[in-house]
């Protein structure tokens, strides 16, 4: 019985114990590595579409702008112009951009869940600025992309806006003041 006692392999209770703890560490050092590696991998992706949907939203205003007629309205019982533009007005709605009632991006282009993205306007001073200003012969647009799930990730216009110069000369219409 001596025999079968001292030749007995195998692991005891306390060692079974420390190799169980070991792998429950390592399982959560995994677990939290891929944690931080799914938000990185999130975060950037976020970073790259909503600098991808900012172009693209810029290159569509800017070749609308670029090529479209302004008319200088004159009135003569105020004295201020107002300039028009052939392609009608701009809007930023519920986050869908609007250009003379048609919308700019398609409805698929800003995703949904946890890809979900919109389009504001840029607040300076308290104010809503306008998606876009027409100002001494050129157009300036400002705006801001975001990424719905974290207000950290956007792309927005300079500060001083995105300015486009219309290459269609002014028109006026009406009586000179």
């Amino acid at each position: 019985m001596k025999e079968k006692l001292e030749n007995a392999g195998g692991l005891t209770l306390v060692e079974m114990l420390c190799a169980v703890a070991i792998l429950v560490l390592l399982c959560l050092l995994m677990n939290t590595g891929m944690q931080m590696a799914a938000r990185s991998y999130d975060r950037l992706t976020a970073e790259s579409e909503t600098q991808l949907l900012f172009g693209s939203l810029s290159d569509a205003l800017i070749d609308k702008l670029r090529y479209c007629v302004v008319t200088e309205k004159l009135d003569p019982a105020v004295d201020a112009s107002k300039y028009e533009y052939s392609i009608g007005t701009f809007d930023v709605t519920s986050g869908m951009v609007l250009v003379g009632g048609d919308k700019l991006l398609p409805d698929g282009a800003y995703g949904t869940g946890r890809w979900e993205y919109g389009v504001e306007c840029i607040e300076k001073d308290g104010n809503k600025l306008p998606l876009v200003r027409y100002v001494g012969g050129n157009f300036i647009i400002n705006f801001n992309v975001v990424w719905k799930k974290d207000q950290g990730v956007s792309a927005q216009t300079p500060e001083d806006g995105l300015v486009i110069r219309c290459l269609n000369p002014v028109r006026s219409e009406g009586p000179p003041p």
